[in-house]
């Protein structure tokens, strides 16, 4: 069966979330995980931490739709 090809999305708004296990790290190997599982490709992550700025975020999320078109 042909793997299935996937783009994901990764953000924290705050160190809460890190804190809390809602880390980019932890998001992006649970993306991995189940890819794994559905035999999935889940490339490329797009991801937006805490710190970024609303333009940087925005920036990041036109790559992830011009990637996606």
């Amino acid at each position: 069966m042909k793997q299935k090809k996937f783009i994901a999305w990764a953000r924290v708004s705050g160190r809460e979330q890190k804190e809390e296990g809602f880390s980019l790290e932890v998001q992006e190997e649970g993306f991995w995980e189940w890819g794994r599982r559905e035999n999935a490709i889940v490339a490329p992550i797009f991801k937006v931490a805490e710190t970024a700025t609303k333009s940087e975020e925005r920036k990041e999320f036109r790559k992830l739709i011009q990637f996606a078109k």
